[in-house]
């Protein structure tokens, strides 16, 4: 009975699990070289994919950034010149409205208000109460 129990004891000692260890590292002993070169190419693979994605990214980024453009600019028109007439605007006015009340006659509505947006440096034609545009008289 003893000597049952002490090969029980000693088959305990190299278990499934350690003898499959031994095994399979006589195995990649035996073709370490080849194993480790494809796990290597593999992982540089791997970090070059990573890198050229991120490089990718990286210059779609910066291209959308440079490509945005905004309608707003973010500036102020320059005071008005001693050829020009500063309007506030009152409810209901309109750059139609405005260019029409101060357009001599016969002239182009349509090429006036074109210009008090470029003077102004609108975007649209909306304004609000309270707003000062600019009329440039002498270039129509």
């Amino acid at each position: 009975m003893f000597g049952v129990l002490n090969m029980i004891i000693k088959v305990n000692d190299m278990s499934y699990r350690s003898l499959y260890k031994e095994q399979n590292n006589k195995r990649t002993h035996i073709h370490s070289k080849s194993v480790t070169a494809g796990r290597t190419s593999l992982r540089l693979s791997w970090k070059v994919g990573r890198l050229l994605a991120a490089l990718i990214l990286i210059i779609i980024i910066v291209t959308g950034f440079t490509l945005v453009h905004s309608n707003a600019l973010g500036t102020h028109a320059e005071p008005a010149q001693p050829n020009e007439l500063a309007v506030t605007v009152s409810t209901g006015d309109t750059l139609w409205s405005l260019a029409q009340s101060h357009a001599p006659e016969g002239a182009d509505i349509r090429q006036i208000v074109y210009l008090m947006k470029k003077r102004n440096l609108l975007t649209d034609s909306n304004l609000q109460p309270g707003d000062q545009i600019i009329i440039p008289v002498e270039s129509f």
